[in-house]
């Protein structure tokens, strides 16, 4: 990420502060996880931008993810259309013509898009247990 990119995020966190710094970075990564899921670059939709984010926070912090959203004032879908909101009102996102905030309200349960995505996850795929001999 670049820094004139960073230094911009914590700027607009100063200006508002319901959401950190690392809040709207992750709505980058979300994003990032978004378009590798494409068979080419395109608009992402909001659904499908949300599930990237899910999917990055789900990745990165396992069954803390909501926990760590929660930490940070994030704790349904609308938080999150809101923080994509303020980057594309900064100019730091482009929203598509169809794009609007109202279709980031409810699009999904917080206690079952990450607790219950990662047990199932789990579930599928338990950790494996590697040992080395010394």
């Amino acid at each position: 990420m670049s820094e004139k990119l960073e230094r911009s995020i914590e700027d607009l966190a100063r200006e508002d502060r319901r959401f950190p710094p690392p809040a709207y970075l992750l709505v980058f990564e979300g994003l990032e996880t978004a378009l590798a899921r494409l068979p080419h670059r395109r608009h992402v939709a909001p659904r499908e931008l949300l599930e990237g984010i899910r999917d990055s926070a789900l990745d990165q912090w396992g069954f803390m993810a909501r926990t760590v959203l929660e930490s940070w004032n994030v704790r349904k879908t609308a938080d999150l259309g809101d923080l994509v909101f303020t980057l594309i009102k900064r100019g730091l996102l482009v929203a598509g013509d169809e794009d609007n905030r109202s279709q980031f309200d409810g699009v999904f349960d917080f206690e079952e898009a990450f607790d219950e995505t990662f047990l199932e996850r789990l579930a599928r795929q338990p950790p494996r247990v590697v040992v080395t001999r010394l």
